[in-house]
């Protein structure tokens, strides 16, 4: 054990057992990243296991986990109220420590965050600049392209006409054209290359409760399918693979 310490004290980081760190308290992600890379480089199981599972409170490995006020939670797990990392950083740290089950949504936070840093970098605070490697950014324009498709799919699929249950008024008229501008105007967002497939239904559409339950629906059920293709999307091994290949 004293080599790991030893290890953790050049780093600025001074580890004198595997009980200092505590995966349910607010952990910043530079110090989180250390542990992770270090327990992984000198083999210490436990120590990784503890920093693999602090950071999935804010990066989800399943949908369930998935949390729409992402940024709220950093507080919580980092100790800061700037929101999470960049996630090119979190792709760095995932390839580094062999950690391939945090990829999928690694990835999908770079193409959503940013195609021009997706493509040249981004400017840290510090003023260093991280990049993606050729072959992950290979992956996350792919994986743009595909989820694009997706996107523009699963729009017209949501708001494809008003419920066979519409409570609506005579024709389904009002529900008709509520539903056909809520259309009209996620083309128009999808137009200007926003990419959030995974994120829930929050724009208003004027419809009666009954096409409105209808509409929740739809966009949760193709969320989850979202989900469960995220991993063949950027050309990693389904999700069962990826959570076995962290247990074993």
């Amino acid at each position: 054990m004293s080599r790991i310490c030893y290890a953790f004290v050049s780093d600025n980081l001074i580890i004198s057992n595997i009980s200092f760190f505590f995966p349910d308290r607010p952990t910043s992600f530079a110090a989180t990243s250390a542990i992770l890379q270090l327990s992984t480089k000198y083999m210490v199981s436990r120590l990784r296991e503890k920093a693999v599972y602090h950071l999935c409170r804010l990066y989800p490995t399943s949908f369930d986990d998935m949390n729409p006020d992402h940024k709220d939670l950093s507080l919580e797990v980092f100790g800061t109220t700037s929101g999470p990392e960049h996630p090119i950083i979190l792709v760095n740290l995932a390839q580094s420590s062999n950690l391939t089950k945090l990829l999928p949504w690694a990835y999908y936070s770079v193409i959503r965050w940013s195609f021009r840093d997706m493509v040249i970098g981004h400017k840290c605070h510090d003023g260093t600049t991280v990049h993606l490697s050729d072959h992950d950014k290979q992956k996350c324009l792919l994986g743009f392209e595909s989820l694009m498709s997706t996107q523009h799919a699963n729009i017209k699929n949501i708001f494809a006409g008003p419920s066979p249950r519409c409570q609506g008024s005579v024709n389904n008229i009002d529900c008709v054209s509520g539903i056909s501008d809520a259309l009209k105007r996620a083309l128009d967002e999808h137009g200007t290359g926003l990419i959030a497939p995974l994120g829930p239904l929050r724009r208003k559409v004027n419809a009666c409760e009954k096409c409105l339950q209808n509409i929740r629906h739809l966009d949760l059920e193709l969320r989850k399918k979202v989900w469960d293709k995220l991993p063949e999307v950027f050309d990693l091994p389904p999700w069962s693979q990826l959570l076995e290949e962290e247990e074993e």
